[in-house]
């Protein structure tokens, strides 16, 4: 269990700037085995992605994970996203995708875990985006990709902009 204050904090923190953008929030979501202590969903048309878009900031929380622990927390994160997805339209990806920000809060974070973090290219997803983060409570540190992929490579900075001021401790 993570210390409770520095949870409450942040998650008070985060909530508030979530509203202020349009999000909507739940807490403790079930999802198949899973708990996600937070989600923020928002859907509207945006111009950067040509269409409707629907994000979603996803938080776990997690003492002393492992990379392999941190990988199938992001991946239930964003199979939750992309399930929860409304989609009036047919399939029709270019107007119609998913941008997932699953955050994983840790109180103690390792050094390589943070290095595989930074430095492994954001998860490829047909029509959808995902951009992983770790926010390590004790330090108020915020950690993501920092590599830009070659699909849509015009969007990473903008992801990235986004994770900052959302998710900044």
């Amino acid at each position: 269990m993570l210390q409770d204050h520095l949870l409450i904090d942040y998650l008070a923190k985060v909530k508030e700037r979530l509203k202020a953008n349009g999000f909507n929030i739940s807490e403790n979501v079930n999802s198949d085995d899973h708990v996600f202590k937070l989600v923020a969903r928002r859907r509207r048309f945006q111009i950067e992605h040509l269409g409707l878009a629907e994000t979603f900031f996803i938080f776990t929380e997690h003492h002393s994970p492992d990379i392999h622990l941190l990988e199938e927390s992001f991946k239930q994160c964003f199979k939750y996203a992309r399930k929860s997805k409304i989609s009036p339209l047919p399939y029709t990806p270019i107007l119609d995708i998913a941008v997932c920000f699953p955050v994983a809060m840790v109180d103690n974070i390792d050094y390589t875990i943070l290095k595989h973090v930074r430095n492994t290219n954001p998860p490829w997803h047909f029509a959808d985006y995902e951009l992983d983060a770790v926010c390590d409570l004790n330090r108020s540190q915020l950690y993501y990709s920092e590599k830009t992929p070659h699909w849509a490579m015009m969007l990473w900075d903008y992801f990235r902009k986004q994770a900052r001021e959302m998710l900044s401790p």
